[in-house]
């Protein structure tokens, strides 16, 4: 089922997309493409769904995805069901100076909620919790990968902007750039944040503090993943991750990319504090 050219402009407007909620928890939507959107709403914004709470599969958006301050993805805003075999090859932005939760896929993937089988191409752009695929992730990523470029202040990523959840067996090859916490498939991987058997080769660079190849800083358990893409530009400057802090934990993993900065740069870790590596 194809949809081409849909127009929506509600830019004060919360929960916009094709559907504003897909919901109960048991709505199914499978089988459809849009094809060249045009879509501006508030928060909880996206090409699809504004709101997913039901089971999405089998499904791709292209095209132009705005908002305003969270929650803003190419396929879904913010994720409390499941996305699988899906697809959104749509450029993605938030307008507000201070937006957050932005991806190419999903804005907000939330606590034991999955993507799988999934991949985003266009660029994503905003302030923190920016990422290729998802912009903040408590759930599930797995073999899903995305392309696009993204760019923001913090806690932007590749693949995911900050992770809770894990990822597994995913990847990022777009160019990331941020100030602070810029990893090349994660920006920032959080205490309870697993990452595995995943990789980025995109370049990566910041101006502030956390720039890693594959996670700007680690606070949870990386392992069985490697960066191959350049990483530098400020402080604390790490081939595979930024900052390694207390509670990170890193193994079987690698860097084969550049790493540079003001201080602290290593070609593996930037800085590893109270951690393991």
């Amino acid at each position: 089922y194809t949809i081409t050219g849909l127009f929506i402009n509600r830019s004060t407007t919360d929960n916009v997309g094709l559907f504003g909620y897909v919901n109960p928890e048991w709505a199914i939507v499978s089988n459809v493409s849009l094809v060249d959107v045009n879509i501006t709403g508030a928060d909880l914004v996206g090409g699809l769904a504004g709101t997913n709470y039901g089971s999405i599969s089998n499904s791709s958006v292209a095209g132009s995805v705005v908002g305003d301050s969270q929650s803003i993805g190419g396929l879904v805003g913010y994720n409390f069901g499941s996305v699988s075999n899906s697809s959104a090859a749509v450029n993605v932005s938030g307008t507000d100076p201070s937006s957050m939760h932005i991806g190419g896929l999903a804005g907000w993937n939330e606590e034991e909620c999955s993507i799988t089988n999934s991949s985003a191409t266009g660029n994503v752009s905003g302030n923190s919790n920016i990422g290729g695929l998802v912009g903040i992730s408590k759930g599930s990523v797995s073999n899903s990968s995305a392309t696009g470029n993204v760019s923001g202040y913090e806690d932007v990523g590749g693949l995911v902007g900050e992770n809770y959840g894990t990822v597994t067996n995913s990847s990022a090859t777009g160019i990331v750039t941020g100030e602070n916490c810029v990893g090349g498939l994660a920006g920032k991987n959080d205490q309870s944040g697993t990452v595995n058997a995943s990789y980025a080769t995109g370049n990566v660079s910041n101006t502030g503090g956390g720039v890693g190849g594959l996670v700007g800083e680690n606070f949870g358990q990386v392992f069985g993943s490697y960066a191959a893409g350049n990483a530098g530009g400020g402080y604390w400057a790490g081939g595979l991750v930024g900052v390694n802090s207390i509670g990170g934990a890193v193994s079987n993993s690698y860097a084969t990319g550049n790493a540079s900065g003001t201080n602290h740069v290593g070609g593996l870790v930037g800085a590893n504090w109270d951690a393991s590596s």
